[in-house]
């Protein structure tokens, strides 16, 4: 019922009882073959959150000239403003603990592309642990990801509220 990206993943999670949640960007830019990449670390015990990290020096990664500046741009501005160890804030391929779920949801703000952001981030607040993977990751011609500010309500007349 509610438009955006972080809104959809929320809601899936929200409605499932898996052990393990997970998600990928739409466009499927990674190779699926590393789902068991991403829930291993889980599964196995080892950490409660795993992110795919495009700046791994392992991941293999195909993507425009444009895209890879706006988001290295992104990640040390991210980086810079939130000081923690994450290498790759928006990477569309991450998982969580199925019993992490009611720690970090409610605490998410963003039902739009900050999501991931904020998901890493309150990852580390709550004390869980967090575990980057390097992938192979190839931009889709398809994808239309507009690059542009969110819309900005109108003013509102101070007698009208």
């Amino acid at each position: 019922p509610k438009r955006g990206r972080g809104n959809a993943i929320r809601g899936a999670w929200q409605a499932s009882q898996a052990t393990v949640l997970a998600y990928m960007d739409a466009d499927m830019p990674v190779d699926i073959l590393q789902t068991l990449d991403l829930v291993g670390p889980i599964l196995n015990g080892r950490t409660d959150v795993v992110y795919g990290n495009r700046f791994d020096r392992r991941s293999l990664v195909k993507r425009s000239v444009l895209r890879e500046m706006l988001s290295r741009g992104y990640r040390m501005l991210a980086g810079a403003m939130v000081g923690t160890g994450i290498q790759d804030f928006q990477c569309g391929f991450k998982a969580i603990r199925g019993a992490c779920r009611d720690v970090l949801l409610p605490e998410i703000q963003d039902g739009h592309w900050f999501f991931d952001t904020e998901l890493l981030v309150l990852s580390l607040v709550q004390g869980l642990r967090v575990e980057g993977i390097p992938v192979r990751w190839q931009d889709r011609d398809e994808t239309d990801v507009a690059v542009r500010p969110p819309p900005v309500p109108a003013p509102r007349h101070p007698d009208t509220q």
